[in-house]
């Protein structure tokens, strides 16, 4: 950061952004460790976690100065990668688990994605069709990027079309009515 304005508007980006890192570490610990070791895992993770209040503030006083207050932010730089990095994972993660949970036991065959992100190996279509051959998905973005990408790696078979539609959450209407021609707006969607 170049100012104390910036510094503290970085701040304020950090606790936002790193306000999820316990409720998803502790999901990763779930998936990570067997059911005998996930109590002492847990544990640790909050033990490290409630002492952070404590050193934190300390420690930052202490950088701020004898060093820089510069020096908190490339100390914090790390561990945001990281978090960022195991949100990205858990999110996809919990995306194709609710796929195939929607596909495979709650019986749903049409899904309607919005808020496309950058195609990835394993999209909604993927997922949904290993569990129902015949599910039809709808990807929506408001970025002609990411829906230039999606047309080109997102193919459906010709026999299951995949659908795109060039809009958001705020315009849902408009968005449902380009979709409509993939979907049946009449059955379960998800």
């Amino acid at each position: 950061s170049w100012s104390m304005e910036s510094l503290i508007f970085f701040r304020v980006m950090q606790g936002a952004l790193g306000a999820p890192a316990m409720g998803i570490g502790i999901v990763l610990l779930y998936e990570a460790f067997p059911a005998r070791q996930r109590g002492l895992a847990m544990g640790l993770v909050l033990l490290i976690g409630s002492l952070g209040p404590t050193i934190g503030p300390t420690l930052g006083g202490y950088l701020v100065q004898e060093i820089s207050w510069r020096a908190i932010f490339f100390l914090a730089l790390p561990s945001g990668i990281a978090t960022a990095r195991g949100v990205v994972r858990a999110l996809g993660a919990f995306v194709g688990r609710a796929v195939r949970y929607l596909a495979g036991d709650a019986g749903v065959q049409q899904f309607l994605h919005i808020g496309v992100g950058p195609p990835g190996k394993r999209n909604v279509h993927h997922v949904a069709q290993e569990k129902v051959p015949d599910a039809r998905v709808v990807y929506v973005s408001d970025d002609p990027v990411v829906l230039a990408d999606s047309h080109t790696l997102r193919r459906g078979s010709p026999e299951v079309p995949t659908g795109y539609v060039h809009g958001s959450l705020l315009h849902l209407a408009a968005v449902l009515e380009p979709a409509a021609a993939t979907l049946d707006l009449h059955s379960p969607l998800a």
